[in-house]
């Protein structure tokens, strides 16, 4: 009898040593080790949150970049067209095409051409109520220069 208690005594003295190493253990995790998780947490969504912003922010600049261009081409060719003729436009035009082409090697002359006109038209009207009220110029006359403009650059690209 004596050794089935001595044997109860030690099992019951190991059990309660077992917990006050896990309780231990789990306090370690609980005060220690989640604060830690959580700030990686944070710190992973910040990085994340900023990636996006910058993403963001440069397809804006991207864009407004693309309607400030379109809207020099058409000053250049309101301009161009009657004093230097065709020719003059799309030497201009020429060069855009060469930046262009250096941000998009695979691209080609009728992609330029279609993104180029797609976005002239969005900035047509804008730029033709910035122009005096005597200097009045037809939106579908100034699209068609453009088109001529485009067939003499393709000369120039010679595709």
């Amino acid at each position: 009898m004596r050794i089935i208690r001595i044997l109860l005594r030690s099992t019951i003295g190991l059990v309660l040593v077992m917990s006050v190493v896990l309780n231990l253990a789990l306090a370690f995790v609980n005060f220690v080790l989640q604060p830690i998780w959580k700030a990686a947490a944070v710190a992973t969504a910040v990085a994340t949150t900023k990636t996006a912003a910058k993403a963001s922010e440069k397809t804006a600049v991207a864009k407004t970049k693309v309607r400030e261009k379109a809207k020099g081409r058409l000053r250049r060719l309101t301009v161009a067209v009657p004093i230097a003729g065709v020719a003059a436009a799309a030497a201009f035009e020429y060069n855009d095409y060469t930046e262009w082409l250096e941000e998009n090697p695979e691209g080609t002359v009728d992609q330029y051409t279609r993104e180029t006109i797609e976005t002239t038209k969005l900035v047509i009207d804008e730029v033709l109520d910035e122009l005096p009220a005597w200097l009045s110029i037809d939106r579908e006359q100034l699209i068609g220069q453009m088109e001529a403009v485009f067939a003499q650059m393709r000369s120039l690209v010679g595709n």
